[in-house]
């Protein structure tokens, strides 16, 4: 009986102190949680199912990087029919990845306000089947469209309104999120990215090529960061070091991809996607993202103006739809206030610094652009041989047509016999039939635009190729140095 009573005591014990630390220990979770994330905690709401696409994401959770920002980050798949921007202004999330349909969103005076721009071009286009014989946007009509009619594919409908083929001009099939569709000759043409569902068709053998909007002049962003004007009037420093940290993972996750796609085979592949998969989504994600040509999430006040207009011009929005506010602008009232309280000790202290600066420059001002201008010669001759070498036609032309100089690949892909050739030809005698596009591409470019057609083009010995056209303006101007 005694044993039994020890026994009995002791379990009670065991149980009241069971009991004890039941009652204590969320407390102590969410005083370490407190301690860990000064900061708090927040969900991110992705555009999709786990994938490469957002593979800065899972590095900045993965590699501590929000952490050290004290942020808790929650990376949710989105598997509802709203859109990301919806979860969000909904409170459903504190940030989103979403597409364009940010500035319909902002245009309606929706508190939504963009961070950054992790792809410098859409991911979205037009997927189809070499067999199928389709090579332009214009060749639609009658075809059956597999695509989402939502502010999701508006770079698909843009294009659609762009090339003048309305909702009655073709067959829309209800999207599967399948590319096999084409295959299954369930549609003709299928709305998809292309960093992804391309690579289902060529593993299966299955010859395709994408249609792209920016062919079409409809060059947007692609998963752009968001959050809401709540989220940063609450937590304004909050904002500031998610962002931080956000971008801090991407550039993490361009360095290191194959660690990257190890870590969502083993933790995020929520799709099931195959190595070689992930490694095509790679590529191809970091083609759209630039990160040598520009600063991961970089983002033009010109260019959302530019995406406006566009919409306007395709009816989506009214001529005066407004979108003022929606990039986002990390203030620190700190540094205002100091500035502020000593505009005077600043302005002199920039003044002397200004008058030094100018003195030592003087001096050094005929060494340097000796120096210089000896590096601009060895820049010069190792960037034409750099040009000669690139794989592609690369020329240039003024206002009047007059070809001024090609590289060598491509005299050889025109078939041209000398540069010389080529320089006393005209650019209207190289456009095939589209003189009148190649003319309106010009007036673009020398107005300072950045342009992207499909043009069809002649070779010197007569054979009709298709080129994509890339153009840009340079002013170019001859400096003379004073003399000393």
């Amino acid at each position: 009986m005694s044993r039994s009573n020890n026994s009995c005591h002791s379990t009670l014990r065991s149980v009241r102190n069971t009991l004890i630390f039941a009652l204590l220990y969320p407390f102590t979770l969410v005083a370490e949680e407190s301690d860990s994330y000064p900061l708090g905690a927040v969900i991110l709401e992705l555009k999709w199912k786990h994938a490469f696409q957002f593979a800065g994401y899972y590095a900045a959770v993965e590699k501590g990087f929000y952490r050290e920002a004290g942020i808790n980050v929650t990376l949710a798949q989105h598997l509802t029919a709203k859109s990301p921007t919806d979860v969000l202004l909904e409170g459903g999330a504190d940030y989103a990845t979403t597409g364009m349909e940010v500035v319909i969103h902002r245009a309606n005076n929706e508190p939504v306000v963009a961070l950054a721009a992790i792809f410098q071009h859409s991911p979205m286009a037009f997927l189809v089947t070499d067999a199928s014989g389709i090579e332009r946007a214009e060749e639609f009509r009658g075809r059956r469209l597999m695509i989402q009619k939502t502010y999701q594919d508006i770079a698909l409908m843009a294009t659609l309104r762009k090339v003048g083929i309305s909702e009655n001009d073709y067959q829309h099939i209800p999207t599967t999120f399948d590319a096999l569709s084409l295959v299954r000759d369930e549609a003709d043409v299928f709305g998809g990215y292309i960093t992804d569902q391309g690579f289902y068709l060529a593993e299966m053998g299955t010859p395709n090529h994408y249609i792209l909007p920016r062919h079409y002049g409809i060059d947007f962003y692609g998963d752009v960061l968001v959050t809401s004007e709540k989220e940063i009037a609450n937590h304004p420093k909050r904002v500031s070091e998610f962002l931080k940290a956000s971008l801090k993972g991407w550039e993490y996750a361009l360095r290191h991809q194959e660690e990257i796609i190890e870590l969502i085979l083993e933790k995020y592949n929520t799709q099931n996607k195959s190595r070689e998969h992930l490694q095509f989504e790679a590529r191809e994600s970091r083609d759209l993202i630039q990160p040598i040509l520009v600063g991961i999430g970089h983002m033009n006040p010109a260019r959302w103006e530019h995406v406006r207009k566009v919409f306007v011009e395709l009816g989506l929005l009214d001529t005066q739809s407004d979108i003022s506010g929606l990039m986002y602008q990390d203030q620190n009232s700190n540094k205002g206030n100091w500035i502020t309280k000593n505009w005077l000790i600043l302005t002199i202290s920039m003044a002397l610094f200004t008058f030094v600066s100018l003195l030592a420059f003087a001096f050094q001002l005929r060494r340097l652009v000796t120096k210089r201008t000896q590096e601009l010669i060895n820049s010069e001759s190792e960037l034409r041989a750099l040009i000669n070498i690139q794989p592609a036609i690369i020329m240039t032309a003024d206002r009047q047509g007059k070809i001024l100089s090609i590289n060598k690949t491509g005299l050889t892909m025109i078939n041209a016999k000398s540069s010389e050739e080529v320089y006393r030809t005209p650019l209207e005698n190289f456009v095939d039939g589209n003189l009148s596009t190649y003319q309106e591409t010009m007036d673009k470019v020398f107005s300072g635009n950045l342009v992207n057609i499909v043009i069809k083009a002649r070779k010197m010995d007569g054979t009709l190729i298709w080129l994509d056209l890339h153009a840009v303006h340079f002013a170019i101007r001859t400096y003379k140095f004073p003399e000393y």
